[in-house]
């Protein structure tokens, strides 16, 4: 074990307010072989790092050097697979995604769907969801609504409703093969229908939004939307099932029956 001299930063701050002054002191520091102790100092919200250079011979003296980190440079985000997965493919359907304050879902009928911003939405509502939800909306009613703010529908009209549930039950539809069922479920005041629907939701019965429910499951399976959606759902499921193992019991993702085998 050898003792050795290394350079010391000592900040001496005065009283509140002073500029900081660095000290130059001396120090020793006892170090094994060549490991060499470091430490590193903050002056002026520049990082340095104090320390002595490796040294071929025992009985040398260590070269003592300053060195300066710089601020790293961030070159690349993070963002949530499912939400790179479905902006893609809003922006293959001719769809725009903005993020707005001001709204919870809104279709300017101009190519803009506005989404509000994580903080202004709810625990379970999820990027990926609400476009989906808007792409059902947009193939249950047809062509002609694409021109259309918010698809020619309003939500607070009552004989609006059966259009709102029409686009539930292709949700369910589209989602439920891929095991998606409950993770891309409607987070919407409708989820109570959402729950109630059938194994099949657009079987035949006394509802009027299963036939409208039909067309737009023609438009989502054999139209031109038909290769990006199902890449889609498919894309989504491949994560979920991976993702489902490790998820905790409130999470959403442990709410999928996604399933490797089967995709």
């Amino acid at each position: 074990m050898l003792t050795l001299p290394v350079a010391e930063l000592a900040t001496s701050f005065g009283k509140r307010g002073a500029t900081p002054k660095v000290l130059a002191t001396s120090a020793t520091v006892s170090i094994s072989k060549l490991n060499v102790d470091a430490a590193l100092v903050s002056h002026g919200g520049v990082k340095h790092c104090v320390h002595s250079h490796p040294f071929t011979q025992l009985g040398r003296q260590p070269v003592k050097a300053t060195t300066e980190l710089h601020v790293r440079t961030i070159q690349s985000v993070y963002r949530d697979p499912l939400e790179l997965i479905w902006t893609e493919t809003a922006r293959e359907l001719g769809m725009t995604i903005e993020r707005d304050t001001t709204v919870f879902a809104s279709w300017n009928g101009r190519g803009v769907l506005q989404i509000g911003t994580p903080e202004t939405l709810d625990a379970d509502d999820s990027l990926a969801q609400m476009i989906f939800h808007e792409v059902c909306h947009a193939l249950v009613e047809g062509p002609e609504a694409f021109h259309k703010a918010d698809w020619g529908l309003q939500i607070d009209n009552p004989a609006h409703r059966v259009h709102e549930h029409a686009c539930l039950r292709l949700q369910a539809a589209l989602a439920g093969p891929y095991g998606l069922r409950e993770l891309l479920a409607a987070t919407t005041n409708f989820r109570k229908y959402y729950d109630a629907l059938p194994d099949d939701p657009l079987c035949s019965d006394d509802d009027p939004a299963a036939e409208m429910a039909r067309c737009g499951w023609d438009r989502a399976t054999a139209g031109p939307w038909s290769s990006p959606l199902q890449s889609a759902l498919g894309m989504t499921a491949q994560i979920a099932a991976v993702v489902k193992e490790v998820a905790p019991a409130d999470s959403l993702w442990s709410r999928t029956d996604a399933d490797c085998q089967r995709l």
